[in-house]
């Protein structure tokens, strides 16, 4: 069966099947909650404040869809999450930041979302790493496959977790860990789920900045305090995103696609850039590209 089940800010579990019946369950001095939702193509939602100290979550097996899970930040204070491939089992994910329980692990779950508060400024964070090794991941802006969201929102797709939507946060970051070379791609164009975007790299990942068919126009600089370098779209109509390298890089790719591109980097010490010592390539597919390259010598 279909279920949909909520854990909500004061330890209720609202438990609806798809044929209309329901179950609230109000629970008092329970400490550790498992939620085992078997077959079936199920929604999970889980509030912060929920009062458990541990959550063990089996959305088990999903009947022809997906099952997804759902989680909401709290209103009065700011949260930071991560979510990677559990350590003792990779098939499964651990999750920390997360409530009282901070850490908890989820398995059987082919959509994972993550809603910022929406009350005021955006203060949460999501940090993804997708383990170690060698990994391809892809952020972009998606508005047809989550329709539990109800808004615009990023999707994070990868070799090694469910794919990951977010929307209403401050930050974004993968963050790879080490031994590996994830190569890391985001579609900039239309990106609204994060105020900003880090990549947090090794000496051999990669960035990939991807454009559409259409004229792409980025600007490329390095901001220093331990940032490598920073990307950000100013294309016409764009959400003018920027993507920021933190630490190493072994390459950042350009792939524009067709259109009239234009690549701008800038070294211009007396703008604020310094030397970009990562390697650059640029790929403009058809079209009349151009890169343009400025400095005052300070930073060439």
């Amino acid at each position: 069966n279909n279920d949909d089940v909520t854990v909500d800010d004061s330890g209720h579990i609202l438990h609806t099947r798809i044929i209309g019946d329901h179950v609230d369950l109000r629970t008092t001095l329970i400490e550790n909650l498992t939620v085992n939702l078997m077959g079936g193509d199920d929604l999970l939602t889980i509030e912060t404040n929920h009062g458990f100290s541990s959550l063990d979550i089996d959305s088990g097996n999903p009947s022809g869809g997906s099952d997804v899970m759902e989680l909401l930040a709290p209103a009065a204070a700011a949260q930071s999450l991560t979510i990677e491939p559990n350590p003792l089992n990779i098939t499964t994910q651990s999750i920390s930041g997360f409530g009282a329980a901070d850490s908890f692990v989820a398995s059987g779950v082919e959509l994972i979302i993550y809603v910022g508060a929406t009350a005021g400024a955006n203060d949460d964070t999501l940090a993804v790493n997708p383990g170690a090794g060698t990994h391809s991941m892809r952020v972009e802006h998606r508005i047809d496959d989550a329709p539990v969201l109800g808004v615009d929102y990023d999707e994070v797709t990868s070799d090694s977790l469910p794919d990951i939507a977010y929307t209403n946060l401050e930050s974004f970051t993968i963050n790879p860990d080490s031994p590996g070379a994830t190569t890391a791609t985001f579609v900039t164009r239309d990106l609204i789920g994060a105020d900003t975007y880090f990549v947090d790299t090794q000496a051999f990942d990669t960035l990939v900045i991807e454009g559409i068919t259409d004229d792409d126009v980025y600007n490329v600089v390095n901001p220093g305090a331990g940032m490598s370098v920073a990307v950000t779209d100013n294309s016409v109509a764009s959400t003018n995103k920027t993507v920021t390298g933190i630490g190493s890089l072994a390459l950042l790719q350009f792939n524009t696609l067709n259109g009239d591109d234009v690549v701008a980097i800038n070294v211009d010490s007396g703008s604020g850039s310094a030397l970009i010592d990562v390697p650059i390539t640029f790929d403009g597919g058809l079209g009349a590209d151009a890169l343009v390259v400025t400095g005052d010598g300070g930073g060439l």
